[in-house]
Parts: C-alpha cells; sequence; structure tokens
C-alpha cells in the first residue's frame, strides 16, 4: 500500500445510497514552464493594446492584442488554480478540472472500457542536451487509444494516482 503524498485529496464514500459507491481524488499538477512565458505575452500584449489606443492607433489592432492578452490570462490563470478531479461512480469513470473550466480536459467513459492506468515518465531535455528535467505523468489506456491525466507529477505523485484509480476501475484477474 502506497502512502498519499502530500496535495492529493482522496475521498471514498463506498456507502452513499444509490451512487454505487463513488470515490474521487482530486490533484494539482505543476505549471509548465510555458506558464511563465504566457504571462510575459499576456503583460506585454495588454501593454501594447493599451499604448495602440492611447495613441489613436486602429481601433482593430488593439483589440485583437486585448483578445490575445485575455486568453493568453486565461491559460496562465488555470494552469496556476486549477485541479484534476476523476470520480468514479456508478460504473462511470470521469475527468475535470476545476475550478476554472477547461473543456479540452473533460472526459467521461464507462469504466469497463478501461483496460489500464499507469504512471509514465517524460524526459523534456532540450535538443543539445544540456538541460535535462524528467517529469511524470498519468495516463490511462482504452480500448480506444490513451489519454493523458496530468503532466507535470512528481514521481511519488504520480505512482500513486495510478495506482489508486488502478484499484478501482480494472477488477482484480478471476481465479481459476
Amino acid at each position: 500500500m502506497s502512502v498519499r503524498p502530500n496535495g492529493i485529496e482522496v475521498v471514498e464514500n463506498n456507502h452513499l445510497q444509490g451512487d454505487g459507491g463513488a470515490r474521487s481524488i482530486s490533484f494539482r499538477t505543476k505549471p509548465p514552464v510555458v506558464t511563465f512565458y504566457a504571462a510575459l505575452l499576456c503583460v506585454a500584449l495588454g501593454y501594447s493594446g493599451f499604448m495602440n489606443l492611447l495613441h489613436g492607433m486602429h481601433w482593430g489592432i488593439a483589440a485583437l492584442q486585448f483578445a490575445l492578452a485575455l486568453v493568453a490570462a486565461y491559460i496562465v490563470v488555470r494552469a496556476l488554480f486549477n485541479r484534476t478531479f476523476v470520480r468514479v461512480a456508478s460504473g462511470v469513470f470521469t475527468v475535470s478540472e476545476r475550478p476554472i473550466p477547461w473543456p479540452f480536459k473533460k472526459r467521461s467513459l464507462p469504466v469497463n472500457e478501461i483496460v489500464s492506468i499507469a504512471a509514465a515518465e517524460r524526459d523534456l531535455s532540450n535538443r543539445r542536451r544540456t538541460v535535462s528535467v524528467t517529469t511524470y505523468y498519468v495516463s490511462v489506456y482504452t480500448t480506444d487509444g490513451s489519454f493523458e491525466l496530468g503532466a507535470g507529477l512528481p514521481d511519488a505523485h504520480a505512482r500513486f494516482v495510478a495506482d489508486t484509480l488502478f484499484k478501482w476501475v480494472v477488477p482484480p484477474p478471476a481465479a481459476a
């Protein structure tokens, strides 16, 4: 049995009426380095749009810069504050991100379509191999392919999340 690392919340309600024993786990992934650059882009575009309006430049360019700044700000805030929530209840495996909605991560599928869940390692080295960063993520393998739950997790977090979800979702092999 693995020990729950800090920052991971697990709720097992095995006796909820009508819910079939709901279980949920939530975790926060480490924001990628790109988040810092997106924040700088947000400030630069917002400032540039403001200066274009102030000096009477074309309002369409300023509006485009403000729109891009808002998109960059949304991505930055989402990366800094969101948690990934995984819920297994009544035979349905649901993944979502909260408190700020991120539509690309919302997913729901029947538990019987999940083949395996595992923690995996990703090497983020640059081309010359002068900087090497290893990060871990949780991968869910289904009958139709696979998808990632969270990237940028420490090794212990990824393994704990994968082991816990695997126990909840994949039934033990039948005894012969």
